[in-house]
């Protein structure tokens, strides 16, 4: 009898340590560097619906000061080409589920913090950049881990447009890279008729 009551809490306790390895979170954290020849340059157009094929007219390119000449992005005879800033790679830090990303553009860093639990987050967004509408708009975030990969859904909705960015995270076995898959689906209302668009982009970050 009291071997059979040892091996039982031997298993109970075999199981509980089994559920708290697999509750592990995968950490994130690091700097990543895009490494450029096996990602995407750009997001790929995988669905376009009601836009107009070809960008529209009046887009042609050629000549003119606009077109290629000094203006236009052409240089003096002899000019040197200016040496390209280095890349900046992307910034992970993640403490438990908690994990804050950042990305630098154009020199300016870009920072998002989610919390990886599976529930809705919904914000107001501000007036959308570009546009002479000051109407805001209603974001609502979900971001979501499991095993050596999260997921984060952002929705951005305006009277006249929405906005989907769904993001996987996948880290390799060796935690060495991590690839990130994006797809963006955009909804707006050109004139009377509805516009939809869907992109999709892979890029592969390297540890440093």
């Amino acid at each position: 009898m009291k071997q059979l009551i040892f091996f039982t809490c031997l298993a109970v306790l075999m199981f509980a340590l089994i559920g708290q390895a697999a509750d592990v979170v995968t950490n994130f954290s690091g700097e990543w560097l895009l490494d450029e020849e096996i990602s995407d340059p750009a997001p790929k157009t995988i669905m376009n619906h009601g836009a107009p094929e070809g960008g529209g007219r009046g887009g042609g390119g050629g000549g003119g000061m606009m077109g290629g000449g000094m203006m236009g992005g052409g240089r003096f005879p002899g000019a040197k080409t200016p040496p390209s800033a280095p890349p900046v790679p992307m910034v992970i830090q993640q403490s438990g589920l908690e994990i804050q990303i950042t990305n630098t553009v154009n020199g300016i860093p870009m920072v998002e913090t989610f919390l990886l639990n599976g529930k809705d987050v919904t914000e107001s967004a501000p007036p959308q950049p570009f546009s002479q509408s000051t109407d805001t708009g209603t974001k609502k975030t979900k971001a979501s881990w499991k095993k050596d990969s999260f997921t984060v859904q952002q929705s951005t909705k305006y009277p006249q447009s929405q906005n989907d960015v769904k993001k996987e995270y996948s880290l390799s076995k060796d935690g060495k890279t991590l690839t990130v898959k994006s797809k963006t689906t955009s909804v707006f209302v050109m004139g009377f008729n509805p516009v939809s668009t869907q992109t999709e982009q892979k890029q592969v970050y390297n540890k440093q």
